[in-house]
């Protein structure tokens, strides 16, 4: 059964790498480095058909990434639930 959970993992690890790449190259303006990313999705589709990466979930992706990145402080996420801890942070440039 752990076998199986460290296969799930893995998996699900590299959908995030290819995801997270196709996500920097996209705000890089990086058109040929996502030629290849899409590549590597093809690729991983076609080894992982029950679990394809799509259209679908690339857009859910970016939408995510997008709303950390407008929740981001200086580079740091805070959950929406703490955001006192904003405020108690000293900054190395301040």
């Amino acid at each position: 059964m752990g076998e199986i959970k460290s296969l799930d993992k893995q998996l699900a690890q590299r959908e995030q790498r290819l995801l997270s790449k196709l996500f920097l190259a996209y705000k890089s303006g990086d058109y040929e480095e996502m030629d290849d990313i899409g590549e590597q999705i093809i690729r991983y589709n076609s080894k992982n058909p029950g679990n394809e990466i799509d259209e679908k979930k690339i857009k859910r992706s970016f939408a995510q990434r997008e709303r950390m990145s407008e929740r981001a402080e200086k580079g740091i996420i805070v959950s929406a639930k703490r955001p006192e801890l904003l405020e108690k942070t000293v900054y190395l440039e301040d």
